[in-house]
């Protein structure tokens, strides 16, 4: 918490405040739920960029 305002939603933070775990197969497994308890759902979203704007160095045209 942040001046009284949460920055993380609740299962995210306590994930990350919880000891490391010796099992790291069991971390992910755990990881995965926490997100989707955090932010729902997985789902795609499209992003409307070309090929050049990708792949192009930033600040370059």
């Amino acid at each position: 918490m942040c001046g009284g305002m949460q920055i993380l939603p609740r299962p995210f933070e306590d994930f990350l405040l919880e000891d490391v775990k010796r099992d790291a197969v069991a971390d992910f497994k755990k990881w995965d739920e926490v997100l989707l308890q955090s932010y729902g759902e997985r789902k795609f979203i499209p992003l409307a960029m070309t090929q050049e704007e990708v792949y192009s160095r930033s600040g370059e045209n």
